[in-house]
C-alpha cells in the first residue's frame, strides 16, 4: 500500500540524474584533454622551429663562398628525448639584376 508521505527517489529520478551528471563530466573533460593537445602541439613545434635555427646558425658560420649546393641535405634524422623528425635542407640563389651583384661571382 502506497502512502502519500513517502520520500525518496525512484529509479526514473536516479536514471535523469546520472544522465545530466555524466552529459556535465563529458563536457567538462574536454576542458582537461584540449590544452594536453595543446601542450604536445606546441613542444613539437618549439623542437621544430628549434631544429631549424640550429641549422641556420651552422650555416651562417660558414663562408659565402662555402655555401652552395653541396650544403643541402636530405630527410636528415633529428631528435629531441622522444620527438624525432626529418630535416631537409635546400639551398638555392636568388640573382636580382637591380642591385648589381652576381649570387656566386660576387663582383664587388
Amino acid at each position: 500500500m502506497l502512502f502519500k508521505d513517502e520520500t525518496g527517489t525512484s529509479i526514473i529520478e536516479v536514471m535523469v540524474a546520472t544522465v545530466v551528471f555524466m552529459i556535465i563530466m563529458v563536457g567538462g573533460l574536454n576542458y582537461y584533454v584540449q590544452p594536453q593537445i595543446i601542450i604536445v602541439r606546441e613542444k613539437i613545434r618549439r623542437f621544430a622551429a628549434s631544429a631549424v635555427q640550429r641549422r641556420m646558425e651552422t650555416l651562417r658560420t660558414l663562408d659565402f663562398s662555402q655555401v652552395t649546393a653541396d650544403s643541402n641535405e636530405t630527410n636528415t634524422s633529428i631528435t629531441l628525448g622522444a620527438i624525432s623528425g626529418l630535416r631537409s635542407t635546400t639551398v638555392t640563389s636568388v640573382d636580382d639584376a637591380a642591385d648589381g651583384f652576381r649570387w656566386l661571382g660576387c663582383r664587388c
